[in-house]
């Protein structure tokens, strides 16, 4: 497992694990509009916003990692995402419940 914090997007971190093609987003169901992470910041989500947190990533033996976290966006928030091993089939349920 991984953990690292997220501040209304994502900040930079130290992983103990080395993962590569690290991509993280968030959906806003009540627009239906998909955000993603770029140079470890994601663009201004209004607060009391609902969201879902969704973080893939791959190791470098190709091992699949993910994060999900549903929440609703407050002022200077932090996150702790941690994540977890996964195959393709979990992964695809995650986002298919979008």
């Amino acid at each position: 497992h991984t953990r690292y914090p997220l501040v209304t997007g994502v900040q930079t971190c130290a992983l103990p694990i080395y993962l590569t093609n690290v991509a993280i987003f968030a959906y806003l169901p009540s627009t239906k509009t998909v955000m993603q992470a770029y140079n470890l910041s994601m663009g201004v989500i209004p607060n009391n916003t609902d969201v879902k947190i969704i973080a893939i990533a791959v190791d470098g033996s190709g091992n699949l990692f993910s994060y999900y976290q549903q929440l609703n966006v407050a002022n200077s928030q932090t996150i702790q995402v941690t994540m977890s091993q996964t195959t393709d089939a979990q992964l695809t349920a995650i986002l298919n419940a979008l």
